[in-house]
């Protein structure tokens, strides 16, 4: 998947989900980065099952790290991590 259909993708989470989970993967990635990988991994699998997506999704998001952040329009504080 690429980063134009992540981003659609995350996107198409309803309100008033949306940027709770969007943030949250964010996070999760950001934790990934930073040697925290099972609290990430913990974060990035709530948050798609919050969303409503597949829970596989998230080992997708890894592989491409950091462009899949690209596709996330986080809110600037959590953007700010990286």
């Amino acid at each position: 998947m690429n980063n134009e259909e992540l981003f659609e993708l995350f996107n198409s989470i309803p309100d008033p989900y949306r940027m709770l989970c969007i943030d949250s993967i964010g996070v999760g990635c950001y934790l990934i980065q930073q040697g925290q990988g099972q609290a990430g991994m913990k974060l990035l699998h709530t948050a798609l099952s919050t969303a409503g997506l597949d829970a596989k999704l998230a080992q997708e998001i890894i592989e491409n790290l950091p462009d899949s952040l690209h596709a996330l329009a986080m809110h600037t504080e959590i953007r700010a991590l990286f």
